[in-house]
């Protein structure tokens, strides 16, 4: 809360949205493809 230092750090720009704006939160969790 009022912390935009850590704001700026978790919510990065999203790649995947249209929308000029559109953020993304930043989990630091990891992911597989299992195909």
């Amino acid at each position: 809360m009022n912390r935009d230092d850590l704001t700026a750090e978790r919510f990065l720009r999203d790649p995947f949205s249209k929308a000029p704006n559109a953020r993304m939160y930043k989990t630091g969790d990891l992911g597989r493809w299992l195909a």
